[in-house]
C-alpha cells in the first residue's frame, strides 16, 4: 500500500527518547512512564506535530491509526495537528477513564 508508512520510532507526546517496556510476548511492548522493573530498551521518540512536519504533511488529510498499548491518551493529549481529521485508536478501559478520552 502507497500510503502507509511503517517508521522505527516510538509516538509519544515529546521528541527524545522514552522506556519501552518489553514482556516475553513481544507484541505487548508498550511505553511506560516509570520503572515497573522489568527489561526495557530506550527508542527514539516523536510528537505527532514533528511526525506530520518530517512526512511532509502539511497539505494533506490524515487518516491516523493508532495502536499503543495504553499510551494513546498520552500522545493525543498535546496538540493535535489540523491535517490529522481522523483518529482511530484502540482504548484500554482499565488506564484511564473512556468518556474523558472520548471529549479529548
Amino acid at each position: 500500500m502507497k500510503c502507509v508508512v511503517a517508521l522505527n520510532v516510538a509516538l509519544a507526546d515529546r521528541e527524545g527518547e522514552v522506556d519501552m517496556i518489553v514482556p516475553n510476548a513481544f507484541n505487548l511492548a508498550h511505553v511506560a512512564e516509570e520503572d515497573r522493573g522489568t527489561h526495557h530498551i530506550r527508542v527514539k521518540s516523536v510528537s505527532l506535530s514533528t511526525l506530520v512536519a518530517e512526512l511532509g504533511l502539511r497539505d494533506k488529510n490524515v487518516m491516523l491509526r493508532m495502536d499503543i498499548e495504553g499510551y494513546e491518551y498520552v500522545v493525543l493529549s498535546k496538540n493535535i495537528p489540523a491535517q490529522i481529521s481522523l483518529i482511530n485508536v484502540e482504548v484500554h478501559p482499565r488506564n484511564y477513564d473512556i468518556k474523558k478520552f472520548a471529549r479529548k
